[in-house]
């Protein structure tokens, strides 16, 4: 091979290296998907302890969130089943504070323990102010007849293993196009193939700046049961608590 048609040969290379790298990437970004997609349908029921927080400009605008929770599937209009026990914490607050909260699939409710009062209703804002950042620690994919279909569209794929709370765990980073939210970076077991984290990468917004903000939600103490009992998310009302349709505050 003389000197010309060998350079010619070594360039091509190391130009196609990189494709089939995206390439392969990809490839193993959606298996891994397809496996998890596939483990949460076996689920029915899955409950976790989670921490969200935010960081970049995102972080002046909502709360550090922490609690345990239990998510089963929606109910006939779509209300999501769960039940959680959460901590949050604003920029703004001084302390924080701590709520029961859950759904049946069909009416909200919250347990209020400084008013000694269980506030419920078919209307999400019965929840009050916080009913949002309750939700914050809630993962709808785990109990999603379509889970992932945004990260499925993904413009591309980078994937890595990782170990996350002592659980190994592949890395996908997905760059999302033509949405304010730049990257979705999920960590997935690789034992169970259910997510144990996300973290959503935002451009940011108007006077904010130049920095990417970010959201971060990641589960530990996973534990997915094939079946499901509808009761298990039922309003409890405690002793010596007033039962009442008023909206929290």
């Amino acid at each position: 091979m003389n000197h010309a048609r060998r350079l010619a040969v070594t360039i091509i290379a190391l130009i196609a290296v990189p494709q089939l790298a995206v390439a392969d990437d990809a490839a193993k970004a959606k298996e891994i998907l397809e496996e998890s997609r596939n483990a949460i349908k076996q689920a029915k029921t899955v409950s976790y302890t989670a921490k969200y927080t935010a960081d970049g400009w995102v972080k002046t605008q909502v709360p550090e969130v922490n609690g345990k929770v239990t998510l089963g599937p929606s109910g006939e209009y779509d209300d999501p089943r769960f039940i959680s026990e959460v901590s949050i914490k604003k920029p703004d607050w001084e302390e924080g504070k701590s709520f029961t909260a859950g759904c049946d699939g069909d009416e909200y409710f919250l347990v209020d323990a400084g008013t000694k009062k269980v506030h419920h209703d078919i209307d999400p804002v019965v929840l009050g102010s916080n009913a949002r950042d309750i939700q914050r620690v809630n993962m709808p994919e785990l109990t999603s007849d379509d889970p992932f279909k945004d990260l499925l569209a993904a413009k591309s794929y980078a994937v890595k293993e990782t170990t996350v709370d002592g659980v190994l765990c592949y890395e996908i980073t997905a760059e999302m196009e033509g949405r304010q939210e730049k990257a979705q970076v999920w960590w997935f077991s690789k034992r169970d193939h259910l997510p144990r984290g996300v973290r959503r990468v935002y451009a940011p917004r108007g006077d904010e700046g130049d920095e990417d903000g970010a959201t971060q939600l990641m589960i530990s103490n996973v534990t997915a049961k094939a079946d499901f009992a509808p009761a298990a998310f039922k309003l409890k009302v405690p002793a010596g608590y007033t039962k009442t349709d008023e909206f929290a505050p």
